[in-house]
């Protein structure tokens, strides 16, 4: 998935994702690591930790 990160930052790409249970720590990694790419999470198992995410990182975003 980190190439299709990097082809979101060079062409202005939204990337939408469903995370799992446990993953918080990649979520963060990636949000830090590309801080000009915009993520829409979506998913009943990120909503413990969805609104620390949304509230921590500009570039983080959860449907609801």
């Amino acid at each position: 998935m980190l190439e299709i990160y990097k082809i979101a930052d060079k062409n202005n790409l939204i990337i939408m994702m469903h995370p799992d249970y446990g993953q918080q720590q990649a979520i963060e990694r990636i949000l830090k690591e590309y801080p000009n790419v915009n993520f829409l999470f979506h998913g009943e198992q990120m909503r413990p930790y969805a609104a620390e995410i949304v509230g921590k990182y500009p570039n983080a975003y959860f449907t609801i």
